[in-house]
C-alpha cells in the first residue's frame, strides 16, 4: 500500500513538471535564428545590386554622351543649313535687285525728265488717233471757229493765224504734221479745239481734248531716243495712246 501511494506522488509531481515546462515555454519561446539568415541574404542581394550598378552605369554614361554627341552634330548640320539657305536667299535678292537696277536704269534713260513716277496729261484726238499731250507742256485750250488768217509761204500744215488778244499763235495741222495725214479741209470739216503749246506762238488743231488725267509712267513703254519720229516718245500700254514729246514735234527725221 506504501508503494501504491509513492507511485502515485511520483506521478502526481511528473505531471506537475510537465505542466510548468509547458507554462515556461509558452512564456519564454525560444529564440528564431531565420531573421538572420534572412538578413544575411538581404545583405548579399544588396551587394550584388551594387556591382551590377557598377558595370551597368559606365554603359548608361557612354550612351548619354553619345546622345549628346549625335545631338550636337544634328544642331550644327542644322545651323550650317540655315545659313546656307540664308546665303542662298541674300544671294538670290541681290542678283534680283541688281537685274531691277539695270532694268530700272535702262528705263531711266528713256523716261523724260517731265514725267517723274507720273504725269498729268491732256488726250487730244486727231481723227481716230489719240495724242497725249503731258500737261506741263500746254499752257492753254482755246475753241478752234475757223477764224483764221491764211499765211503765205508757209507749209501746208500751218493752217492759218488765230489772234488771241493782241497776238497771234500759228495753228498747226497734227494730222498732216505727224500722222501722214491728207491735210483737212477746214472748211468742209473743221477742227473743234487749240491747245497752246508753252513759251512758244503754235497751238494745234484738235477734234476734241479730253479732261486733264494722270498717267503712271511705269505704264508706258517709252521709247528710246530715236532718229525716226522722235515726237513719239512712248506709247500707254493701257490704252494705246501716243505719247508726245512736244519739244519734239518740229524735229524732221534724219
Amino acid at each position: 500500500m506504501g508503494d501504491n501511494l509513492g507511485e502515485k506522488l511520483l506521478d502526481h509531481e511528473e505531471a506537475l513538471e510537465n505542466y510548468f515546462d509547458s507554462l515556461l515555454s509558452s512564456l519564454d519561446p525560444p529564440v528564431a535564428k531565420q531573421p538572420q539568415a534572412s538578413q544575411k541574404i538581404a545583405l548579399v542581394s544588396a551587394n550584388e545590386d551594387g556591382a551590377v550598378l557598377r558595370q551597368i552605369s559606365p554603359l548608361i554614361t557612354a550612351k548619354r554622351i553619345e546622345a549628346k554627341r549625335v545631338e550636337a552634330e544634328r544642331v550644327e548640320a542644322e545651323r550650317v543649313e540655315a545659313e546656307r539657305v540664308e546665303a542662298e536667299r541674300v544671294e538670290t535678292e541681290r542678283g534680283e535687285a541688281e537685274r531691277v537696277a539695270v532694268i530700272q536704269a535702262k528705263i531711266d534713260d528713256k523716261v523724260p525728265s517731265w514725267a517723274g513716277k507720273g504725269f498729268n496729261a491732256l488726250v487730244g484726238k486727231v481723227g481716230h488717233v489719240n495724242l497725249t499731250f503731258p500737261s506741263s507742256a500746254i499752257k492753254g485750250e482755246l475753241e478752234f471757229n475757223n477764224e483764221l488768217k491764211p499765211v503765205a509761204g508757209q507749209p501746208d500744215w500751218v493752217l492759218g493765224l488765230k489772234m488771241v488778244g493782241a497776238s497771234f499763235v500759228a495753228v498747226v495741222d497734227l494730222g498732216g504734221l505727224l500722222l501722214n495725214q491728207p491735210i483737212r479741209d477746214i472748211k468742209t470739216n473743221p477742227y473743234k479745239k487749240i491747245i497752246l503749246l508753252e513759251n512758244t506762238r503754235w497751238g494745234f488743231a484738235l477734234d476734241s481734248v479730253s479732261s486733264e488725267m494722270e498717267i503712271m509712267t511705269d505704264q508706258v513703254s517709252w521709247r528710246d531716243n530715236s532718229t525716226s519720229q522722235q515726237w513719239l516718245r512712248g506709247v500707254d500700254s493701257l490704252r494705246k495712246w501716243a505719247i508726245i514729246e512736244p519739244a519734239k514735234i518740229f524735229v524732221r527725221d534724219n
